[in-house]
């Protein structure tokens, strides 16, 4: 029954590219950690050379498949036949991922022709060295007809556009349900900033050091309990829920459009991040950023009349209403710090959502 192949033949290789359907199955070095497996179709595989595989790998609502690889390599292809005889193909093999970004990346895409111009949510290629390639007799596989493919995944990304699907991608497939490390390439820190005086703007450096429950190391606002003049005013002893000011670099090119001429920093943030929407995320949402540090979101920045003594009408320019006609503010989310570490230009974030229900930032 069971056979083993010493390299993918041109018979083979031909069974293989027939079938519609395969199936895609990795694991977390973890023993606690969740095993996945995932199905796979839209004509995405290519057979490179008799031990080396690659399938072009869709957008989707987790990255499990991604993190496993990039942790430990291991991963193993299986393909059925739903008709004629029945089969069992086996790749056991260790894998790569590659982005867009990646050198790799042209040459790749190449090999699937218009497979990938058709496929705007495009995320990666998995690239699969085999090890063992085996068969088995697939006695137990129903038989199926094959109807036709689905044009959801198209429609979907057609209707997300660039910006959503970038959004979708740096919320759902920066990290897997392990919070292990999926894609490389997202959302980053673009400048970090702090300043040991109470002032409006802030001071670039070359990285700041997260302090766990107090916030940034020698800013003038790090600490347990409220450090903001206008809340200490209030209640000193109040918790700090504004220890780390993050704000999407984004906002400064709306505002230029606008005509004004904000720097980064000069908002008064400690973090200015690149590629992702940060207003649109939920309460409790956890950012990981870089090695080690993690700070969790705990609402909406309130920008106050400060803003309009720096540049007279710009108050107004980072407000908004919403279609129910509520107020929107734009100039960035608070943050305390879970866990320590250094932050420096370039690091990547990692978006760790809260369990559901989701909680609308509001302001803090």
């Amino acid at each position: 029954m069971g056979k083993q192949f010493d390299q993918i033949d041109d018979k083979l290789a031909h069974w293989i590219s027939a079938q519609k359907l395969f199936f895609v199955a990795t694991a977390p070095l973890g023993a606690d950690g969740f095993v996945n497996c995932s199905p796979k179709g839209l004509d995405s595989l290519r057979i490179l050379g008799p031990r080396l595989l690659a399938y072009l790998d869709f957008t989707g609502s987790g990255a499990e498949t991604l993190a496993h690889v990039r942790e430990n390599g291991r991963i193993v292809l299986m393909w059925c036949a739903f008709d004629a005889a029945p089969r069992i193909v086996r790749v056991h093999g260790r894998g790569r991922v590659v982005e867009p970004q990646d050198a790799e990346w042209p040459a790749l895409c190449a090999q699937f022709g218009a497979q990938f111009e058709l496929h705007p949510s495009a995320r990666s290629i998995v690239v699969v060295e085999a090890e063992r390639i085996g068969e088995a007799c697939g006695f137990g596989v129903p038989l199926m007809d094959f109807v036709a493919e689905r044009d959801t995944s198209y429609r979907w990304a057609d209707a997300k556009g660039e910006r959503g699907l970038a959004q979708y991608k740096a919320v759902k497939n920066s990290l897997s349900i392990d919070a292990l490390p999926a894609l490389r390439h997202g959302p980053q820190v673009l400048a970090t900033y702090a300043h040991t005086l109470h002032q409006f703007s802030k001071t670039e450096q070359p990285g700041i050091t997260l302090l766990a429950g107090k916030g940034v190391e020698g800013d003038a606002h790090c600490g347990v309990t409220v450090k903001h003049r206008s809340r200490v005013a209030v209640d000193p002893f109040a918790p700090n829920l504004r220890q780390v000011h993050l704000l999407q670099a984004e906002l400064f090119d709306e505002l230029a459009a606008k005509g004004f001429v904000v720097q980064p920093g000069q908002l008064g943030e400690n973090i200015s991040t690149q590629g992702l929407d940060l207003l649109a995320l939920p309460t409790d949402t956890v950012l990981h950023i870089g090695n080690s540090a993690k700070l969790r979101i705990t609402g909406l920045r309130n920008p106050c009349a400060q803003i309009d003594k720096f540049q007279k009408g710009l108050l107004a320019a980072v407000l908004d209403r919403d279609a129910n006609g509520g107020l929107v503010r734009k100039a960035g989310v608070m943050a305390v710090v879970e866990s320590g570490g250094e932050v420096l230009a370039g690091d990547a974030i990692r978006v760790q959502l809260p369990p559901l229900p989701h909680k609308a930032l509001e302001r803090v």
